[in-house]
């Protein structure tokens, strides 16, 4: 019986709830963002799905420190999910994050290139991100 189910699981299709994606260059994805920039989580809130086939996410206000691509506002809101098998990046308040919006459904993700950045790193990567922005494509 158990050598039955055995193979049975290993042969049904496997259901993951895991984020699945191919990650990119890093200059990839400067090229292809609209907006890039640092800023710091002011505030978020918990929104509920909006069906059955979506998952609460966390949609949250960041104040832009450092522009480094495009033109974001003075404060922008962004939208992820909680992490894990949702794609989503946990964020807490009052960190930094850098962020890379390639369209305007203001989405981030960890199969993006968005994340936190650590401050005593802040000036290092800036200045890599504003090397690719500045470099001219082929």
């Amino acid at each position: 019986m158990f050598r039955n189910m055995l193979v049975l699981l290993v042969f049904l299709p496997s259901y993951s709830l895991a984020c699945s994606c191919l990650h990119q260059p890093l200059s990839k994805h400067v090229a292809e963002a609209k907006n890039i920039y640092v800023g710091v989580l002011t505030s978020s809130r918990i929104m509920e799905a909006k069906s059955d086939k979506d998952w609460p996410y966390v949609e949250g206000t960041i104040r832009v420190e450092t522009v480094i691509k495009g033109s974001p506002g003075k404060t922008e809101k962004i939208q992820t999910g909680f992490g894990g098998g949702d794609c989503g990046i946990p964020m807490t308040i009052g960190r930094a994050y850098v962020i890379f919006f390639e369209d305007e459904q203001y989405h981030i993700g960890s199969c993006g290139a968005s994340g936190q950045i650590q401050r005593y790193q802040e000036k290092e990567y800036v200045e890599k991100l504003k090397g690719l922005v500045s470099q001219k494509k082929p």
